[in-house]
């Protein structure tokens, strides 16, 4: 019910083959018999894998045996897409979007290697770090290399900077508030961002982060007196 076989079928031919897309996960195959004496065993769906998978209709009749193979090749994902990519000691920029493939992080100079956190959009593809080990350089590359069962490849690549500590001094690590949510999403080096909040709102909480290796978090609530407000932190 997923396609056609190949050769055409003929009784007397026993072996078929068949290629699914891999979005196809099972097949059901049914034996027609040609004679009410004979009986038929292998009828049914059948879970698919990725590559060949082996289907066998055993057909009967008065001690006469006759064993058709159908292999059914599943193609591989092609899909090379992460879900989601994030840096622990700093903030990729821009904003993580799938289908960007290149980015930039400022970490301490002291860091040597990133702790980087993923996830495939296909739970079969294969995810691999490449330059993410002994980081000394002041600029350097890592990248996360997305590798599908289908061998599709894609480089999320990542440009990672080192600095010292001042030029963490003046920056915030975290800012966050308790209604809405900022925009643009938080980045150190972007010091405007606008909150958008209902009108009964008449104050929200702003936590902010100002150190990194002992986070000290800082809450400062906000009256609004007016529509639009506002607020340097």
């Amino acid at each position: 019910d997923r396609g056609e076989i190949s050769p055409e079928f003929e009784r007397e031919t026993l072996e078929y083959t068949m290629s699914v897309e891999n979005e196809v996960t099972d097949i059901t195959v049914i034996g027609i018999k040609e004679s009410n004496g004979a009986s038929v065993e292998g009828n049914g769906k059948y879970t698919l894998t990725v590559g060949e998978n082996q289907i066998l209709i055993r057909v009967e009749n008065e001690g006469n045996i006759n064993v058709y193979k159908l292999t059914v090749t599943r193609e591989g994902s092609k899909n090379t897409y992460l879900k989601y990519l994030t840096v622990a000691q700093g903030i990729i920029s821009p904003e993580f979007d799938k289908e960007t493939q290149k980015y930039e992080v400022h970490i301490p100079e002291d860091i040597t290697k990133l702790n980087i956190s993923y996830e495939p959009e296909d739970p079969t593809s294969e995810v691999e770090e490449i330059g993410n080990e002994n980081i000394t350089e002041r600029e350097s590359i890592v990248k996360v290399r997305v590798r599908s069962t289908g061998g599709e490849e894609r480089d999320y690549e990542i440009t990672v900077i080192k600095e010292d500590a001042s030029y963490f001094s003046n920056r915030l690590i975290e800012l966050t508030t308790d209604k809405g949510s900022l925009s643009p999403r938080f980045y150190p080096d972007v010091q405007e961002y606008t909150v958008s909040v209902g009108s009964k709102i008449s104050r929200i909480m702003v936590v902010y982060s100002i150190t990194k290796d002992n986070l000290e978090y800082i809450q400062n609530t906000i009256e609004l007196l007016t529509q639009s407000q506002v607020q340097a932190i």
